[in-house]
């Protein structure tokens, strides 16, 4: 699944409405199946934590060893 990448989200100076929300629809999307969430459009956004949201919301991650 690909998402747009406009809209206010993505202005220079945004940051997260809500945390919580934003955990959740990150936990929700892997339970549907989700397997890649590409970051890429926030790697130099400092307002912006994706990868930090990412990893609040799916640690701990399953041991695959």
């Amino acid at each position: 699944m690909r998402l747009p990448q406009h809209g206010e989200a993505f202005a220079p100076d945004a940051a997260p409405r809500d945390r919580d929300q934003a955990i959740g629809v990150l936990r929700r999307a892997v339970e549907l199946g989700v397997n890649h969430i590409d970051t890429a459009a926030f790697y130099f956004a400092p307002l912006r934590s994706a990868n930090e949201l990412i990893n609040r919301a799916l640690a701990p991650y399953p041991d695959t060893s």
